[in-house]
């Protein structure tokens, strides 16, 4: 891939820093244990080792069925490795065009995607991750190692992104080269070289010309003479002979990696091809509505958590009996099952051995931080040093890797803490002190030094002289910490100072002694009518005040309404830590 010249847009992955200006980077940076190949698919030369774009454990977990493994028989290899890519291309490429334009014709889409599979067979063969005879995992750097990956993110003008990982991460390295040629291909229509929107064969054409050579290249191929023409003749013979169809077996399985997970960020994106008419256990369901779904055999009902809880709600429902977890959807006729949201305090209570949000913790070792639990390498934390937990993440029901969420610098990363067998020998809860005061966790209680206002809501301060309790704790990526804090039994977002320099202290205070509260209102219980499914709150009794968040009835939930106050006709209620009012006319009281 050569030089961008148009800006970024869509899909938000891909940042104005990426392509801020020309890295002189040298030739084969980063380029560890370099191997040779073939050129042929998934082989292309040269490969060098992937740690320090993406963790290996996350490759070998997300992507094992497209690692060429020269080992075994190559052509035997090639085969299975191109049926799995061949699939994992052309959704990728149909997830991309379609979150750009959801209104794309069907012609468009297939023509869009028969371009994706000549570009990625013009700029590597199809070759991104293989195992070579040194036994090391490596991924594909072409042009004297600036090209990195399937689609040749190169390191000279997409240096922040390669520095990311959208080189070496599969499903990102396919993305972010599709969103420059999908911006040629939408300015292809208006040039001479194309004589209508509909000829796609011209449209493809002039998009790889740009997305060779720069927009103003963009009827290249229509030149024999310039200087680039064999490139563009290249992709020529690529898109018309469609060689990649003879390794073929079916044109429409079903990719094994969901690449809308992947770019979501999430882990464990594998997708379950399985056409079983009923829901199975050793499945974590995705559910646009309802977030990820593991269903429980034995009550027959869907329990549903955010994505990073997934594999702890897994474990807890089935005990670690499941020895590898697969990911599917939730299928339409599935509407017959009950969907519940679990409540996320103590979701990974079954978890043995892992450490709480808040704690400090002694390092066992030397470990890698990266942006991500897979992600980019920010550097590595010696043995023996201290620091505090602010969130964690489990990535296997069967084994319970677990990930904790570090400052570490100015960044925010994450560190690899072990397994259900070895985690002690990684990190354990300290008595040591750091430099600052510890972070606040859930349910902890805080006074403000200060009357803050709420982020959401500047009609809401807090009073220096009150204690508030932690509802949620969230950090930013530029390292400012948010506590979400109960005001009157109603969340609310309270900005808490930054991580680096550390700031917290001079913001709030931790509050350990007991105070006199005074007497609260009996708490009456009920839910929405049963007609209902879901119904909106107010911040106030009022259908003039703002928004406070959604209610689900009886048809989507069990979670039943607490009822604090009734107020001419209006309720206070909570469901799930959501506090709002409704009038009453919806709510059947118990």
């Amino acid at each position: 891939m050569k030089k961008i010249v148009m800006a970024f847009i869509g899909l938000g992955m891909v940042s104005a820093s990426a392509v801020a200006g020309y890295n002189n980077t040298g030739d084969y940076w980063k380029c560890t244990n370099r191997s040779g190949g073939s050129w042929n698919f998934g082989r292309a030369p040269n490969s060098c080792d992937v740690y320090h774009f993406v963790d290996p454990d996350y490759v070998v977990n997300e992507f094992t069925p497209v690692i060429f493994n020269d080992s075994n028989n190559v052509d035997e290899e090639r085969r299975e490795y191109m049926n799995y890519m061949y699939s994992v291309l052309r959704e990728t490429a149909s997830y991309y065009i379609k979150s750009r334009d959801p209104e794309v014709s069907d012609d468009e889409h297939d023509a869009f995607v028969a371009a994706s599979f000549a570009i990625a067979h013009q700029e590597s063969y199809w070759s991104h991750y293989r195992v070579p005879s040194n036994g090391r995992l490596q991924f594909m750097r072409g042009d004297y190692g600036h090209g990195h990956g399937m689609m040749q993110v190169d390191d000279r003008w997409h240096f922040a992104a390669v520095n990311e990982g959208k080189g070496a991460n599969l499903i990102f390295n396919i993305v972010y080269s599709l969103e420059e040629y999908y911006d040629a291909w939408k300015v292809a229509p208006s040039k001479s070289c194309v004589s209508s929107p509909t000829d796609w064969y011209a449209r493809s054409r002039s998009a790889y010309s740009a997305y060779n050579g720069g927009i103003s290249k963009i009827c290249r191929w229509t030149n024999p003479n310039d200087k680039w023409a064999r490139n563009d003749k290249g992709f020529k013979t690529k898109f018309d002979n469609k060689s990649w169809e003879s390794y073929v077996d079916d044109f429409y399985a079903p990719s094994f990696v969901d690449p809308e997970c992947i770019v979501a960020g999430g882990v464990n994106c594998q997708n379950d091809g399985s056409s079983d008419p009923t829901p199975r256990k050793n499945i974590i369901y995705r559910s646009s509505e309802f977030g990820n779904c593991i269903f429980d055999e034995e009550l027959e009902v869907f329990k549903c958590t955010e994505d990073r809880f997934a594999q702890c709600l897994h474990h807890k429902v089935y005990g670690g009996s499941v020895s590898r977890v697969s990911f599917g959807k939730v299928k339409e006729e599935w509407d017959v099952y009950t969907f519940e949201e679990v409540e996320t305090e103590g979701i990974c209570s079954s978890v043995t051995g892992l450490i709480a949000p808040g704690s400090h913790i002694s390092l066992g070792k030397n470990i890698n931080v990266r942006r991500t639990p897979g992600g980019e390498k920010l550097g590595t934390m010696s043995s023996g040093k201290i620091t505090q937990v602010l969130s964690y993440e489990v990535t296997d029901a069967s084994l319970l890797k677990r990930y904790y969420q570090i400052s570490f610098g100015s960044k925010i990363g994450y560190i690899y803490a072990g397994d259900k067998n070895d985690y002690s020998s990684w990190a354990k809860v300290s008595q040591g002190s750091l430099n600052y005061q510890s972070v606040a966790k859930v349910a902890d209680f805080v006074s403000p030094f200060e009357n803050h206002t709420a982020i959401e809501d500047r009609d809401i301060s807090l009073d220096t002289e009150q204690r508030y309790q932690v509802r949620a704790v969230t950090y930013k990526d530029d390292l400012s910490l948010i506590y979400t804090l109960d005001v009157d039994g109603q969340d609310y977002s309270f900005y808490a100072g930054s991580l680096n320099p550390y700031t917290v202290d001079d913001l709030f205070k931790m509050v350990d002694e007991e105070v006199d509260e005074p007497s609260k209102p009996e708490i009456k219980y009920g839910r929405l009518s049963k007609n209902i499914w879901w119904k909106k709150m107010y911040k106030c009794p009022s259908t003039s005040c703002s928004k406070a968040g959604t209610l689900r009835g009886p048809r989507l939930t069990s979670s039943k309404l607490k009822i604090y106050e009734n107020r001419n006709g209006w309720l206070k209620v909570e469901q799930k830590g959501k506090v709002g009012w409704i009038q009453q006319w919806y709510v059947k009281i118990y």
